[in-house]
């Protein structure tokens, strides 16, 4: 089916996004939940391997398909599109102007690899939590890690800019080069002070840290499992996911329970299977 539906919304890199997130990103999905499912299921017997074959290289013919247009769209309109939400927008445009009411308390939650069709799991999840809007967002270029998170950072619509140092990519803002986590949370801490906190997803969720000063009204959660276990463990991440997400979700209750009126979920990069 998307095989057969992708020629017709191909013209523009604007209707190939809409097509994606309103339909192609089932194709992520359904890979993901089989690939999942392969690496749960043992058995010895014959043809199981051929069938796992023929699926990965219907996903990748597809796959392949989607990146050779998004490719050549991308070469004759640049990045990001216009008039969608982009990374370096995201906190200024959804984070700000909440943090700008002193009554608001808002966790701001970058999760790594948190790749559109997840963000669409973990929102059907979310039902029961209070308002929720989904928004597609337009990842920054180059798609690792330490570039996806600077454009997350506030202000970086303005101040991020993005450097070759011999073989690797760096991120800096307003000239600070920023190779680690601590340095990234300094950007928030120079312009939030004692009004921002920081912690790791498993830290709030285990109690040991869940103790909020009453000052902070902006606490910076941050998740790295899903990418770095795709990185290094990729046949066990899968299920993983599942887990990331419930995190998620306690870490939500925890914050509400905690005074918090706010919840912005963001993500730097997605990824390919």
């Amino acid at each position: 089916d998307a095989k057969r539906n992708l020629p017709s919304h191909a013209g523009s890199l604007d209707t190939l996004i809409e097509h994606y997130t309103l339909s192609l990103r089932e194709i992520d999905r359904l890979q993901r939940e089989f690939e999942q499912a392969r690496g749960e299921y043992v058995s010895l017997e014959l043809g199981v391997d051929d069938v796992a074959d023929h699926v990965r290289k219907r996903y990748a013919g597809v796959a392949e398909k989607v990146q050779a247009i998004f490719v050549k769209h991308l070469e004759k309109d640049g990045w990001p599109p216009q008039g969608r939400l982009a990374n370096v927008d995201v906190f200024d445009k959804l984070v700000a102007p909440l943090l700008a009411e002193r009554t608001k308390r808002v966790g701001y939650f970058l999760i790594d690899a948190l790749r559109y069709e997840l963000g669409l799991e973990l929102h059907r999840q979310l039902t029961d939590a209070g308002a929720t809007k989904i928004h597609a967002v337009s990842a920054q270029l180059p798609t690792v890690t330490p570039v996806g998170m600077a454009s997350l950072l506030p202000g970086a619509s303005k101040k991020l800019t993005v450097m070759r140092d011999g073989k690797d990519v760096v991120a800096a803002f307003d000239g600070l080069r920023l190779t680690t986590v601590a340095t990234r949370m300094k950007v928030f801490e120079q312009q939030y002070g004692d009004r921002f906190a920081q912690m790791t997803l498993s830290e709030l969720n285990s109690g040991k840290k869940t103790k909020v000063p009453d000052a902070v009204n902006l606490l910076v959660v941050r998740s790295t499992e899903i990418d770095s276990h795709l990185e290094s463990n990729p046949d066990t991440t899968l299920g993983l996911v599942h887990h990331v997400l419930k995190g998620v979700r306690v870490a939500i209750h925890r914050l509400k329970e905690a005074g918090f009126t706010d919840v912005v979920i963001a993500t730097d990069h997605g990824f390919f299977l």
